[in-house]
């Protein structure tokens, strides 16, 4: 993972990941969002609760199947 940051905004990139697995070890979407908004809190400010400004100057980019976006084709029984 990369995290740049420019001004106010933060960008984590999870780019290089892992691909998906054909076991339980993949997770979605709202996992990675969940986790980014944890470890932001712990790491910037952990007085203040989660809400829908939390994000707004975060980007996270997940490549397509990847082991924090699996779309399921690998997934698939043949």
């Amino acid at each position: 993972m990369r995290v740049t940051k420019a001004g106010g905004r933060a960008e984590l990139d999870f780019l290089g990941s892992s691909p998906s697995t054909r076991s339980a070890l993949n997770c979605a979407w709202p996992d990675i969002k969940t986790g980014v908004s944890m470890a932001l809190k712990f790491l910037i400010d952990q007085r203040t609760p989660v809400n829908s400004g939390t994000f707004r100057l975060v980007d996270i980019v997940v490549p397509p199947d990847a082991l924090f976006n699996a779309l399921g084709k690998r997934n698939e029984l043949r």
